[in-house]
């Protein structure tokens, strides 16, 4: 009887190390989030000192320090989220790809403002800082990606695992082959 309590011993703490496993990834995944998102915040912090420096005269100020906040808002909103190990993929990729909308908009401003549209605006030190969100942005994408995968079981599916719709059994209530299951 000795090795049936071992074999069930050893089968928990394969389990129990499966679990910890997965949640030690999760746990990675959400910390680059919250890394990437920090940064993000950190810049949109720096951005909106940089419109009150150079471009409070500007006819478009107002729109530009209110999408730069709205940016950092975001960033805070992601952060939060990312901490909260009870927070899907799929919520995470919304924001993220809200945060992306907002990034481009106050990309397109500030070019608007260089090319004359809203007044002679400079800045070029603005245009590095916009471009560093950007790369913080488009990481955060890969990395939410990621845990979507995770999330999926890496099967590129629908959670479905491997050969799920690929001829290895196809409905699994009628058998096409014939004969019910």
């Amino acid at each position: 009887m000795r090795p049936k309590h071992s074999i069930l011993a050893i089968a928990t703490a394969v389990v129990s190390f499966g679990a910890l496993s997965s949640a030690n990834a999760q746990y990675r995944g959400n910390g680059g989030v919250t890394r990437q998102a920090q940064n993000v915040d950190q810049l949109a912090v720096q951005l909106s000192g940089e419109f009150r420096a150079h471009y409070r005269h500007a006819p478009n100020y107002r729109h530009l320090a209110s999408d730069a906040s709205l940016i950092s808002g975001s960033a805070r909103r992601i952060q939060h989220l990312a901490r909260n190990g009870n927070t899907s993929p799929t919520l995470l990729h919304r924001e993220v790809t809200e945060l992306d909308k907002l990034t481009r908009h106050l990309q397109d401003m500030v070019r608007d403002s260089h090319r004359g549209r809203y007044g002679a605006a400079r800045g070029s030190h603005v245009q590095r800082l916009l471009g560093a969100i950007g790369g913080h942005v488009n990481a955060l994408r890969g990395e939410v990606a990621s845990m979507q995968r995770n999330q999926r079981g890496g099967y590129g599916g629908h959670g479905h695992g491997p050969g799920y719709g690929q001829g290895s059994g196809g409905n699994p209530i009628h058998d096409p082959r014939g004969g019910r299951r």
